[in-house]
């Protein structure tokens, strides 16, 4: 027992003298987010020296290249050194030209007065080959524009580090397909010239542009990757949208941008100019839309939606028949996150009142103890079956009777005579944003049966008399599946009044 111990312990005394004798050799990497094999050239390309654990701490820490076999760290020409550190590992940022290009190490040196070795072994070494260029910048000016307008693409290189290159520009119809690939435009030698230029007029079309470059550096060909920007000619069509129906004539107000239906960003209706503005706006969609007119609007905040690179500030005249006709521009964030909630007459259109048994009469005359029966009905197809609300119904201008029910059934109520006034009907959507009510039906007036006796006819229609004597008393009575009806006629027009008794 006592043996196996002065063997365990005489191991744990071999291996730390060994690392105090012995420095191991750290490691040399590129940063996960460089690809080697293309490093591009005049861009700072960061290292990481990674230092082994068990490491005689404190050191600095160096990085240069490696000539030749016979080098070692003390010989070698450090290119930076750290300050003294007490952990961890050192990263260094190289700049990709030609004097740093070739095999890179690393090591360290320790600060540790008691070793014999304060240098530690070469690093794995690291190819650095500059084999490529930075994408240029492209640009459209101006990025936004209707359909019909005019915009310049720019290709530079900021900032102008290059001499002797060629720039080209490239060009593609959208949406992109294999069979329109891309098309040279043009391409220019450069000495000390950084932007390339070409302008497009009274474009209808949207084309995605590219710009590359290509120089002899160092007795290589490089090349830079495309570098690409849209340019779409826009139409801003519009649409009222909410989660629970889709696309309808009633909802949040989006805009299409750049192939992207985006909120419209809405600020805060802090002054009587902003709330018209709005109120104008909501108007122009609805008739852009050709769902009648606007019936309703407020502002909405939707924190649930990315407001960004979209449409604000819209101002129209109330002439517009389209939003793209109105004064507006491109906001990047919107950090009020208000949109316009929009609801056209289409979506709520009005209900039709109808009498049972008499239809959507306009007129109705019973007697003083006759019920009437009042039918109404909403006709939307924009309105969804999970839809729900209420139907209101008024007589006189007061509502006296509210049933609950879903926009796709009709609902009836019974009135008790007497039944003398004026009634309409409407209905309020419960299931939206906004509890809209819609517009007031069709008037059904009822009136009281009034018996009218004969009096003198004047004589002007004295061709008539002969026709008034003869239907004077007379009263036509028959009975079909029972049902009776009277025929009465008026003394001077002789309309037809017809009375329906239930059984």
């Amino acid at each position: 027992m006592i043996l196996n111990n002065i063997r365990a312990l005489t191991v744990v005394c071999w291996i730390m003298c060994v690392r105090s004798t012995v420095s191991q050799a750290p490691t040399l990497n590129f940063p996960y987010s460089v690809n080697p094999n293309k490093v591009a050239l005049n861009t700072p390309v960061q290292f990481s020296c990674n230092i082994p654990r068990y490491s005689p701490y404190p050191m600095t820490v160096s990085i240069g290249k490696l000539e030749n076999s016979s080098q070692t760290p003390e010989s070698t020409v450090s290119w930076l050194t750290s300050e003294v550190i007490h952990s961890g590992s050192m990263y260094f940022t190289i700049p990709a030209v030609s004097q740093y290009e070739g095999k890179l190490v690393c090591w360290y040196k320790s600060t540790k007065t008691s070793l014999k070795k304060p240098y530690s072994e070469f690093s794995n070494p690291v190819d650095f080959i500059v084999s490529a260029l930075s994408p240029p910048n492209i640009t459209v000016n101006p990025d936004f524009f209707l359909e019909g307008g005019n915009y310049t693409v720019s290709c530079n290189i900021t900032p102008n580090t290059l001499t002797n290159y060629t720039m080209s520009q490239f060009y593609r119809y959208l949406p992109f397909t294999p069979a329109n690939n891309w098309t040279l435009l043009g391409s220019s030698f450069l000495t000390d010239i950084s932007s390339t230029y070409s302008s497009q007029k009274n474009m209808f079309v949207p084309v995605e542009f590219a710009c590359s470059t290509e120089m002899v550096y160092n007795g290589k060909v490089l090349h830079s990757p495309l570098a690409t920007k849209q340019a779409i000619p826009e139409s801003l069509p519009v649409q009222l949208w909410e989660q629970r129906r889709g696309e309808s004539c009633m909802g949040y107000l989006n805009i299409n941008l750049k192939f992207q239906w985006r909120p419209v960003c809405q600020k805060p209706l802090d002054t009587e100019a902003v709330s018209q503005a709005a109120a104008t706006t909501a108007s122009v969609v609805c008739r852009d839309l050709g769902c009648g007119h606007m019936l309703n609007w407020q502002r909405l905040s939707d924190s649930t939606r990315l407001f960004t690179n979209t449409i604000g500030d819209i101002k129209c005249s109330g002439k517009e028949n389209k939003i793209k006709d109105c004064s507006l521009n491109v906001t990047e964030s919107c950090k009020e996150q208000g949109t316009l909630f929009i609801v056209c007459s289409d979506a709520m259109p009005r209900p039709k009142l109808s009498v049972f048994l008499h239809g959507p009469v306009s007129k109705l005359y019973v007697t003083d103890k006759q019920d009437v029966e009042l039918v109404c009905f909403i006709n939307s197809t924009l309105l969804k079956t999970q839809d729900y609300g209420y139907y209101i119904f008024r007589k006189n201008g007061q509502v006296f009777r509210e049933i609950y029910t879903q926009p796709q059934y009709l609902k009836s109520v019974t009135l008790s005579a007497p039944v003398e006034g004026e009634y309409e009907c409407a209905f309020q959507l419960d299931s939206s944003k906004i509890k809209q009510v819609s517009q007031p039906s069709n008037n059904v007036f009822i009136y009281k049966l009034q018996k009218k006796r004969y009096q003198h006819i004047p004589r002007t229609q004295r061709q008539h008399r002969s026709v008034l004597k003869i239907h004077k008393t007379m009263q036509t009575t028959y009975h079909s599946k029972c049902r009776t009806k009277q025929i009465n006629y008026d003394k001077n027009m002789f309309t037809l009044l017809t009375m329906k008794y239930d059984t």
